[in-house]
């Protein structure tokens, strides 16, 4: 492989470079009381249920979110649902559980019964890679800052 761009970074057999992190976005029911709360923190989440796709990555996910709720006294309740956006979205609507997800598949969950968070002190995903099967040359490197830094600049106006 010469080149190629990717939301998500294969195991193995691949060199990434990362071009691109995104906010982090919490989906919750409209139903939820959280939903409309203005200063909404990681610490008031700690009695709802965090869904997860059944994905290679959900465990790590899953390692992920604990280790960020440590500090604040508590192990989330974790819960993997399907592999299937659309169940997971109406879980959500009905409120069964809330999901932190990536910005860039956030039209799984612009959904009716649905509310789009962002969560101060949750971070950013990494979600954009270029992939190649060696590592890239010394004289890929300005190419690649440069598609860098018009993509941030891209996606800042969006």
């Amino acid at each position: 492989l010469d080149g190629a761009c990717a939301s998500a970074c294969p195991e193995a057999d691949f060199c990434s470079t990362l071009l691109c992190n995104g906010p982090t976005l919490l989906a919750i029911s409209e139903q939820n009381p959280l939903s409309s709360k203005p200063d909404l923190t990681l610490c008031d989440l700690r009695e709802e249920t965090f869904l997860f796709l059944i994905l290679p990555q959900a465990e790590d996910m899953s390692q992920s979110l604990q280790a960020l709720c440590q500090p604040y006294g508590f192990v989330p309740k974790c819960e993997m649902v399907s592999t299937s956006h659309w169940m997971l979205a109406d879980r959500i609507a009905n409120n069964r559980g809330i999901h932190f997800f990536p910005h860039f598949v956030r039209a799984s969950f612009e959904a009716p019964g649905i509310v789009l968070r962002r969560m101060p002190g949750i971070g950013e995903t990494p979600w954009l890679f270029f992939l190649t099967s060696r590592e890239p040359s010394p004289d890929v490197a300005p190419a690649l800052s440069l598609f860098k830094h018009h993509l941030s600049e891209t996606l800042s106006h969006l």
